[in-house]
């Protein structure tokens, strides 16, 4: 059974991606015992600039590490546009 406060990071992963405007349609996100996991491929629209999309990530996932729910975060994914 999932965890409440996974459920609840795993919400705000979602959210903080999508507020910079990366598309994780074809990405997996899971977050297990307060480790955030994303796989699979990210993708933002319109940019064709790998390396901007790589620092966009990046950013994303610093913040989402300065929050409690989160103890890591793991990303082993493939960056397109």
């Amino acid at each position: 059974m999932a965890n409440v406060e996974d459920n609840r990071a795993l919400k705000m992963a979602r959210s903080a991606f999508s507020k910079h405007g990366i598309d994780m349609g074809r990405a997996e996100l899971r977050v297990t015992r307060g480790v955030l996991h994303v796989a699979g491929v990210i993708q933002i629209s319109g940019r064709k600039d790998r390396e901007m999309l790589k620092k966009e990530v990046e950013t994303v996932v610093r913040g989402l590490r300065l929050q409690k729910e989160f103890t890591e975060v793991v990303v082993a994914a493939t960056y397109t546009t």
